[in-house]
């Protein structure tokens, strides 16, 4: 599994291991990135029932067509008009349908249908798919670099066409958005363009304000290719002479990167790496600075397992991909955050996938 499973078949093959280890009979999927993950369907209403030797999808008739293009041909696909009616299949069984489903997404209203139906006998199970979805395969990984190049093409442009006095935080965010799209790219997430002040809050939303002169610049953007994601954030300085202050933190921020990433290899402890960044930048005194984890896993989601943070629980392995992105954040001031996208590649070594240079900047 380090590697990747390859195909959804094999990630269905997976689970349908996993309902006989639960002496189940089915499993109930809800949640739309699962379904993307698992069948390969793109649309807004799609659920998944997986028995032991079955495999049925199900949505309504605005996706007949879509689901017959997307979804992989192992299905079984079912057009329903309502949401109960996906029970239907087992209302002749003999006996009551043990169904497992995800404990992390599906509401308490729905449990509490679920469990009314008298041909149900309803189990709520931590979903297995997360663990799976961790370990990312070759194709995945390239889809992810996809997403990471146009990031950085977008990037480089939008950096080299700045106007200083003129252009404004939102213009800047819509303009990365617009690009990425004109390309058939999707954004991982509303884009963040903080100057000022504004770029020590680690989520700042763009002003309706001119990005001035001699002031600080973070961006933090990601793009989508074909479902997965990509995550990056650069600071700069706008104007020729950055203060003292800007230079100190931004040498400690990069510093901080390149020892974390440097310390990555598979069977290490992920809250290990985070601690190599944070204890540095505490040794600098800007540890109250840094309030935020590490990193986090980025694929069919742009945050997911695994957690690199104090409170991360996995060891890095093999096919995993994630964020480094330590910050200083001085409120008075201003903040800088350096975000790279590392994997775990097949020797068990670091990968850094961003290739955006991580040296200072000044526009």
């Amino acid at each position: 599994m380090s590697n990747g499973l390859k195909s959804s078949k094999e990630r269905v093959e997976f689970l349908k291991k996993f309902i006989k280890e639960n002496d189940a009979d089915a499993f109930f999927i809800n949640y739309l990135p699962h379904v993307f993950y698992l069948s390969g369907f793109t649309g807004s209403s799609g659920y998944l029932i997986l028995t032991r030797n079955r495999s049925y999808f199900f949505t309504d008739f605005r996706y007949k067509i879509q689901s017959k293009k997307e979804v992989e041909k192992f299905y079984e696909i079912k057009i329903i008009k309502k949401f109960d009616e996906i029970f239907d299949i087992f209302k002749n069984k003999k006996k009551k349908v043990k169904l497992l489903f995800e404990k992390e997404n599906l509401s308490y209203d729905t449990y509490s249908n679920l469990r009314k139906k008298k041909f149900l006998k309803v189990k709520p199970v931590s979903s297995p798919v997360y663990k799976i979805r961790m370990f990312k395969n070759k194709e995945e990984i390239e889809k992810i670099k996809k997403a990471q190049r146009k990031a950085e093409e977008v990037l480089k442009k939008v950096v080299e066409s700045l106007k200083p006095g003129k252009t404004k935080e939102l213009d800047l965010a819509s303009e990365i958005e617009y690009l990425f799209k004109k390309d058939g790219f999707d954004i991982s997430f509303p884009t963040l363009v903080a100057s000022g002040r504004n770029s020590a809050l680690p989520h700042a939303k763009p002003r309706n304000v001119v990005i001035k002169n001699n002031t600080v610049l973070l961006i933090d953007m990601g793009s989508v290719y074909k479902g997965y994601h990509s995550d990056m954030t650069r600071t700069f300085w706008v104007g020729n002479n950055p203060p003292d202050w800007f230079k100190k933190i931004y040498r400690i921020t990069l510093d901080a990167v390149l020892k974390a990433e440097e310390a990555i290899y598979e069977g290490k402890d992920a809250k290990e790496i985070d601690a190599i960044a944070r204890n540095y930048i505490k040794e600098k005194g800007y540890g109250e600075k840094f309030g935020h984890g590490l990193g986090h896993g980025v694929g069919i989601e742009v945050h997911e397992n695994p957690s690199i943070s104090p409170l991360g629980k996995e060891k890095l392995r093999k096919g995993m991909v994630f964020t480094i992105e330590p910050g200083i954040y001085l409120e008075t001031k201003g903040g800088v955050r350096i975000e790279d996208l590392v994997y775990i590649d097949k020797n068990g070594k670091a990968n850094v996938i961003t290739r955006f240079t991580k040296e200072m900047i000044k526009i």
